[in-house]
């Protein structure tokens, strides 16, 4: 792919590479539970200045272990804009060898920045205040849970009021029943539960814990 190159998405057959939706692993909980906002995402070149550079994932053949792709989370110095495609040049040099090399030109989209930083590399969006850091998650949104639901022990049942929702406020079998009880946390007289923050990771992991099977 070269920098004349109408704008599109590498792939495995064409380039040797991809590129991963961050998107979609944010939804799986797939090893990423922050991402900067959309809105910024998708006007990267109105802040030039801050977001010299963009962190994408990169999916890359590995010679190892042919049925499974590398995955490299790469800086790409961002140079443009074509439509809903931006342009840049791979700033980094890939572990996996291939044919992924730094200097590259990559066309990526909103979808795949999982974060970006100032011209020289500084003011990373995962390293602001609105950004979460756990020990062995990394940068994430911040979850709310009851502080019933621990990392050990039996399990004390998983509930939420708004189970479409990624990852909603969440509590035990015990402040359950204070819930239903009133049928709201906002109602007169409610005994509401003391919470914790966790990260996305903490909170998919404690959601495994403490869910109860269903009655058959």
């Amino acid at each position: 792919m070269t920098d004349s190159d109408s704008p599109r998405l590498a792939t495995f057959d064409d380039d040797g590479w991809s590129l991963q939706d961050a998107e979609e692993r944010l939804a799986r909980g797939d090893d990423l539970y922050w991402l900067p906002d959309r809105w910024t995402r998708e006007h990267l070149e109105e802040h030039m200045a801050q977001a010299g550079f963009v962190k994408l994932i990169f999916a890359i053949p590995d010679p190892s272990n042919p049925r499974v792709p590398a995955i490299e989370r790469m800086w790409v110095r961002l140079t443009g804009r074509h439509g809903e495609f931006y342009h840049g040049h791979l700033a980094n040099a890939p572990y996996t060898e291939g044919r992924v090399e730094e200097g590259m030109p990559v066309w990526f989209r909103a979808e795949h920045v999982i974060d970006f930083a100032g011209p020289n590399g500084e003011d990373q969006a995962s390293e602001s205040p609105e950004a979460l850091r756990c020990q062995n998650h990394g940068p994430s949104y911040q979850c709310y849970v009851c502080k019933h639901l621990k990392f050990e022990g039996d399990a004390r049942g998983f509930h939420t009021a708004d189970p479409e929702a990624l990852r909603p406020d969440a509590w035990c079998d015990e402040c359950h029943a204070e819930y239903v009880r009133f049928g709201s946390w906002e109602a007169p007289g409610v005994r509401e539960p003391e919470i914790m923050v966790v990260c996305g990771g903490c909170y998919d992991a404690l959601k495994r814990r403490h869910t109860r099977p269903s009655p058959a």
